[in-house]
């Protein structure tokens, strides 16, 4: 029997797995193996450098794939752009990931600190047996699974599988959909790798954002909210063109580096959204299981890098006597959220250019109840 069972093979639960594995515990990892269709541009920000240092795998990040990002430039409340230049961090740049290279490498620390990797683990059934146990039943790679554990760790991304099993609401805030298509470069000559940063552009009805990928090729993502009339236009190639080129800024940075559309649109999840809690009866969650953000927060990869951790050490804090461990850790992830509804709100705010647009007046009514919602939040951690 493990000491716990963490669901979900992606940073948050690797992360977990990980820092429980160095605690001495018996843990497992129940990696699904799916991962994201297609990474959209993920990164992680110069304040995810200490926390690579602390799950001991900076060294082997820098080796991989990934590329430097030194910042951001938006052109957002005003047509010109400014910029956040990560020189000026005490961390450093960021980095633009290559989102599976990533998670294995994670995966792969767990796994060397002692965790038991499930691949390709199918979960068919959960339940509560004996005194205080989880059974857990499927399939994996190596055939049928069946494994036991008093704690189960939900780190299953938007799905929230496990907790929604124990009938926890799952509260959103928003309806914002983004439509990511990845453009290619025309010819051999065509680069861009000198563009080291992401590169955000307001719209009458929503957001752009672009970045170059490690891989070769941009990653070009418009955010509007579910049920707007752009959106459906969005989701086709031909919509989605013509709707780019409204833009000034997005335009005009793939038109310079020599980029066309290689595939049709797809859609993808953006909206803000939390558990109404965050651990139970023998179980907790961490990542975008338990809390998750709007891509503008640019926050999403190092948010489950950073609770999967606190998961971890909350956890194994708690089986070693320490009866406030897990209070501790919601108290964390209110705090965490509250700070991330009251940044979210102000910069949604800073936009007032198109003051008869549903979307962007919703979100300056939505953004000061957010605001008002984030000191309910605080107060009560």
């Amino acid at each position: 029997m493990y000491d716990a069972i963490v669901l979900g093979g992606g940073p948050a639960g690797s992360a977990a797995a990980l820092t429980l594995a160095r605690a001495g515990r018996r843990v497992a990892l129940a990696d699904r193996g799916a991962g994201p269709a297609f990474p959209a541009g993920e990164s992680l920000p110069p304040a995810a450098r200490p926390l690579l240092h602390l799950l001991g795998v900076m060294d082997r990040f820098l080796a991989g794939p990934h590329r430097p990002c030194y910042g951001n430039q938006f052109a957002w409340g005003s047509d010109e752009l400014e910029e956040m230049d990560f020189l000026r961090d005490p961390n450093g740049h960021g980095w633009r990931l290559d989102r599976r290279a990533f998670d294995t490498l994670i995966r792969d620390a767990a796994g060397d600190a002692g965790a038991v990797v499930y691949h390709r683990a199918s979960i068919s059934e959960v339940a509560r047996v004996g005194a205080g146990r989880w059974r857990l039943a499927g399939t994996c790679a190596a055939g049928t699974l069946e494994i036991f554990a008093p704690w189960l760790l939900d780190c299953t991304g938007r799905a929230s599988w496990l907790a929604r099993r124990q009938g926890v609401k799952r509260l959103r805030y928003d309806r914002l959909v983004g439509h990511v298509a990845l453009f290619r470069h025309a010819g051999e000559d065509a680069a861009d790798g000198g563009d080291t940063v992401t590169l955000i552009e307001a719209a009458p009805d929503g957001w752009w954002y672009t970045s170059a990928l490690p891989g070769g090729g941009r990653i070009v993502a418009y955010l509007t909210d579910a049920g707007e009339p752009t959106g459906r236009t969005a989701a086709g190639a031909a919509g989605f063109a013509a709707l780019l080129g409204q833009t000034r800024h997005i335009r005009a940075r793939l038109s310079g580096c020599g980029c066309r559309l290689a595939a049709r649109p797809w859609a993808t999840a953006a909206h803000t959204a939390r558990l109404e809690r965050w651990a139970g009866e023998g179980w907790l969650a961490a990542g975008d299981a338990a809390l998750s953000f709007d891509p503008l927060s640019s926050q999403g990869i190092f948010h489950a890098l950073a609770s999967g951790w606190e998961a971890g050490r909350a956890l194994a804090a708690h089986l070693s006597g320490n009866e406030d461990a897990l209070r501790e850790y919601e108290r964390s992830m209110r705090s965490v959220f509250a700070a991330y509804l009251g940044h979210c709100a102000a910069f949604y705010r800073q936009e007032r250019r198109w003051p008869d647009s549903v979307f962007w007046s919703q979100r300056h009514n939505d953004r000061q109840f957010m605001l008002e919602r984030a000191k309910t939040v605080k107060d009560s951690a």
